[in-house]
């Protein structure tokens, strides 16, 4: 987890002091699994209030929740989570006992954060999870300043892109591909190197 603070009981407080938040912070070349064996709402990389964020070239699965989830503002109030980068990343085998999320969340203004050639597959609703959201992107309320370009989903129970009682505002969503169940995965990169 990067950048969340904790207020008492909650983690959806801010920085008191914008340059006291966590700056370019790396996840790169790992492999994440397990997650969420007991915190079932646990991601496997979570980035709250932080600023530069790198995460490339991981594999992440198995996680009872979302792969990757980016931002924790649902008032749309500008905050300390921008210039994030997901790329690169394989996301398989997520949402395996949770639901309302996807391969990569996004959750309030992030200016500039750019989420793009990633390969996520294989994400089914559990079977306690009947009627609810499970996608490869899932953009929710008040989202804003995200780019997602060339991500690619395979074999997902709800589709590609997510839109949750949000509206494309200032974001940068174009050429992201639902592949076939049986089509061979993307060419490029992806996954530890």
């Amino acid at each position: 987890m990067v950048g969340s603070r904790g207020y008492g009981n909650r983690i959806d407080t801010d920085w008191a002091i914008a340059t006291d938040a966590p700056v370019d912070c790396t996840i790169y070349d790992s492999t994440i699994t397990g997650v969420g064996q007991l915190v079932w709402g646990s991601c496997g990389v979570v980035v709250h209030f932080a600023t530069g964020t790198d995460i490339r070239y991981n594999e992440i699965r198995e996680s009872y929740y979302s792969g990757v989830s980016v931002g924790f503002n649902w008032a749309g109030i500008v905050n300390t989570t921008h210039n994030t980068t997901v790329r690169n990343n394989f996301i398989h085998h997520c949402m395996t006992a949770l639901a309302d999320g996807g391969g990569v969340y996004v959750v309030g203004p992030q200016a500039t954060s750019d989420i793009q050639d990633n390969y996520i597959a294989d994400l089914q609703l559990s079977l306690g999870a009947k009627d609810t959201v499970c996608v490869a992107l899932y953009v929710d309320q008040t989202s804003a300043g995200v780019t997602m370009i060339n991500n690619y989903g395979q074999r997902i129970s709800w589709g590609l892109i997510h839109w949750n009682v949000a509206y494309p505002v200032d974001n940068n969503v174009h050429d992201n591909v639902l592949l076939a169940d049986a089509a061979a995965p993307p060419s490029f990169q992806y996954g530890p190197r």
